[in-house]
């Protein structure tokens, strides 16, 4: 359990340098906008199918490691948020903290996924460990994480198009 709280800390940290240093270099390409349409439902269910494939090909590609790209991604894009829609920095991540939150934690599961994987692939090829400790793995991946990490993305869907939406209209 100590190694995963390294990697999230690990995570969360570039994550969080990803984010400011993006928005130290874009924050003076910032244009107002006045634009922001009205999401309904349909764009939860259209956001939670979005992010569900991008993590679902990110755990597909995680024995081969590809899926590090993949979670470096995801603080790029609300690093650039702010300047990519228009939106004052203090207004875009007041209101899409929540469920930006989220996006970074599934994030983060996959980046302790993807961590633990290669750990596994280690310590089986020092033959320490047997093949049914990568079914075990497999196992607890499927019955546990997947649920866990797509719940989270429907409620940041829910958060997005509800709250943050919301938010963002009311100060523009």
């Amino acid at each position: 359990m100590n190694g995963i709280r390294k990697y999230i800390f690990i995570y969360f940290f570039i994550s969080l340098i990803i984010i400011i240093a993006l928005n130290l270099n874009h924050q003076i390409s910032f244009q107002k906008t006045n634009m922001l349409p009205i999401l309904t439902i349909k764009d939860v269910m259209t956001i939670f199918w979005a992010n569900t494939k991008y993590i679902l090909i990110g755990f597909i590609l995680a024995p081969i490691g590809i899926s590090l790209l993949w979670v470096i991604k995801i603080p790029f894009i609300i690093g650039q948020g702010p300047s990519l829609s228009g939106i004052d920095p203090g207004i875009y991540y007041l209101s899409s903290f929540i469920h930006g939150l989220g996006e970074l934690f599934v994030g983060c599961i996959l980046f302790c996924f993807t961590i633990t994987h290669f750990h596994l692939l280690i310590k089986y090829m020092n033959r320490e460990l047997s093949i049914a400790h990568f079914k075990a793995f497999y196992g607890q991946t499927i019955i546990c994480i997947l649920p866990i990490t797509l719940a989270i993305i429907f409620i940041s869907a829910i958060i997005e198009v509800f709250v943050s939406n919301f938010i963002i209209r009311a100060f523009l």
